[in-house]
């Protein structure tokens, strides 16, 4: 049993609403789907497809009649951020409130790739051909060379990977936590609780699907902290409480390089995680590059920014709500919770453990937004293996051939296959010393920031070459990885020991005994937080991609087009200095130039490559709408 205390557990009503709840929505949602699949609609639009929304990886997004597509930006990147950030709750109750300053951090992050990378994206255009379906980090296979971007891809799938494994935690535990289930079988049931969502993640029903399930997680964190402030006292007494804690430590500007958490911290490594949680989106790659103009694309980055601030505040207050209503109790360090991560589940149950059928409508909202990560971040990975790694490309028409039926039994096996494969790696994050808040941030900083230094390499830096750049991103991640493995393993705080009142007051949630833990002292030397594992990526990156190119003559062989730069220019310019490998590629290119003019506004189907050719379908072979 995970839990000391039976009253904590859930109730007959509680399991009753509990399981009705997540019941009722994936019954709508399979409806739903079956409905959408019925009217057609995975037919072939002006837009290549999206990556995350779509069935199995490999529908279209939805275009609007002046050829932009108008979904809302609620992708998979947001829905994995928001489940992963649920454990921000015990790092606030034991750090203190200048967990604040990560969104700062992440929205100057924002700032950095939608003023700086997505211009170039916009202008280019290269992905806006309808029949080629959508390749993440396609640029860096046009600015250096097929080799880039296959790695940057499979740097992006173990980040997608690691990241399914950690979105199946957070609600495993939930589930283990208020049901007193051992953690094995809970993940188990909620790994295949979550596969069945994968069967219903089309794109007309995706996007609205989570922001329902978004909405419906916002309402239940609110409700809680309202809930939780008011048996605190009131919003003054709550607020007092905390400014006479150590947990109002919002003025503490001393940098600690022996803490995981200060000023320096926070905002400097911060920076280079969230760097890593954009950049490693594929969604928003897209968006950016699909966008008409540069204006829609910077309204959508933008709008994903500010929709993820209210989660990340409702979380981090409802981290000192655990402090304020659990009169200082610590239900790891007294061992009433396995894992640090479980105090917000710990702390609803507390808190309504009166109200049945509300507690169990509260637990089971905290679980929906897992269970549509779990969905899209697994139709995400199936598209990137599919598509970028063993380069299959689909074409829907209005009539569906036995090829697309074929790919799509493949589609749905692979996406399947990967739910599977990410299990045991999720059981092997629950065992690792750290916990799983901490993890998800470094693994985005350490698998995200190579790709980010990789794409500022290839606009900013034109002497860089494609050697320089496959080097950095191989040599990045593992000097990230042994940062995190050292302050994993050696510099990781232990537990503390447990204060007499808090002794007092854990004791009340207990039916057992309390002991006051000893924890053997923190190892000295050397510390260095693991915010800074994607700063430290970063730097990497860009240092052993400058200097490899610098030692192989740059690229002075073959050197780097304009049109992949972050320069001014207008297409006239890219026309007369674009290097073209055949006549017939030229001729190609100037009939793209006369039919779309400056404004775009007409497209001609042509796939422009730094090394080869291909023969592209025209639009008149596809009917249009």
């Amino acid at each position: 049993m995970y839990v000391e205390s039976n009253p904590l557990l859930l109730q007959w009503f509680d399991y009753i609403t509990f399981a009705g709840l997540i019941i009722t929505y994936a019954t709508v949602r399979l409806i739903l789907y079956t409905c959408c699949t019925k009217q057609q609609f995975c037919f072939r639009q002006r837009r290549s497809g999206s990556l995350c929304e779509a069935k199995y990886g490999f529908s279209s997004q939805e275009s609007s009649d002046k050829g932009d597509f108008f979904s809302f930006p609620l992708d998979t990147s947001i829905v994995t951020f928001l489940t992963c950030m649920l454990g921000a709750t015990y790092e606030v109750r034991h750090n203190g409130i200048q967990l604040i300053y990560l969104v700062a951090a992440h929205g100057l992050a924002h700032i950095i790739v939608v003023e700086f990378l997505m211009p170039v994206l916009c202008d280019q255009r290269i992905y806006s051909v309808p029949e080629i379906s959508f390749r993440p980090f396609q640029y860096l296979g046009l600015r250096f060379n097929g080799s880039t971007r296959r790695a940057a891809a499979l740097l992006l799938s173990l980040h997608l990977l690691l990241q399914l494994g950690l979105v199946m935690c957070i609600p495993a535990l939930t589930f283990s936590q208020v049901t007193g289930f051992p953690i094995w079988i809970s993940l188990l049931v909620v790994g295949s609780l979550g596969l069945t969502y994968t069967g219903s993640a089309d794109l007309r029903i995706g996007v609205l699907a989570n922001a329902a399930e978004l909405l419906i997680l916002f309402v239940a964190l609110i409700t809680i902290l309202v809930f939780g402030v008011e048996q605190a006292g009131g919003v003054h007494t709550f607020w007092q409480r905390i400014r006479e804690s150590k947990l109002f430590n919002l003025t503490n500007f001393r940098f600690s390089p022996g803490q995981d958490y200060d000023l320096c911290s926070l905002l400097l490594g911060g920076l280079g995680i969230m760097l890593g949680f954009v950049t490693a989106s594929p969604t928003q790659i897209e968006q950016f590059a699909l966008a008409t103009s540069r204006r829609n694309a910077r309204i959508k980055g933008y709008v994903c920014m500010v929709f993820c601030w209210p989660f990340l505040l409702a979380m981090f207050a409802l981290g000192l709500l655990a402090f304020t209503i659990l009169n200082e109790c610590d239900p790891w360090i007294a061992g009433l919770v396995t894992y640090r991560d479980q105090l917000l589940a710990f702390s609803t149950s507390m808190l309504f453990d009166k109200m049945v059928v509300i507690k169990g409508w509260l637990l089971a909202c905290l679980m929906l937004g897992g269970f549509s990560s779990i969905g899209s971040n697994t139709n995400s990975l199936a598209a990137v293996i599919l598509r970028d790694l063993f380069g299959i490309r689909v074409l829907y028409g209005y009539t569906m051939t036995t090829f697309h039926r074929t790919v799509d039994w493949v589609s749905r096996w692979v996406a399947i296959l990967v739910g599977v494969v990410a299990m045991p790696i999720a059981f092997g994050l629950l065992n690792s010393p750290a916990s799983l808040f901490k993890l998800s941030l470094a693994t985005a900083g350490l698998l995200g920031g190579p790709l980010f230094a990789a794409t500022i390499c290839g606009m900013y830096m034109p002497f860089t070459n494609s050697v320089g750049t496959l080097l950095g991103l191989l040599i990045s991640p593992f000097v990230g990885a042994g940062l995190l493995i050292y302050n994993v393993h050696f510099g990781a705080t232990p537990r503390s020991e447990l204060s007499l009142k808090s002794y007092v007051n854990c004791g009340n949630y207990s039916s057992h005994p309390l002991s006051m833990y000893h924890e053997s002292e923190r190892r000295s030397g050397f510390n260095l937080p693991y915010l800074y594992v994607g700063s430290a990526c970063i730097v990497c990156s860009l240092t052993v991609t400058i200097g490899v190119s610098a030692l192989t003559c740059c690229n002075r062989r073959s050197p780097a087009d304009r049109a992949y730069m972050r320069l001014k220019y207008s297409w006239n310019e890219v026309a007369s200095t674009h290097t073209l490998n055949s006549a017939e590629t030229s001729d190609q290119f100037t009939i793209f130039l006369n039919e779309t003019g400056l404004s775009m506004t007409r497209k001609h189907d042509i796939s422009l490559t730094m090394g080869e050719t291909e023969d592209i379908p025209t639009q008149s072979t596809y009917p249009r709408r």
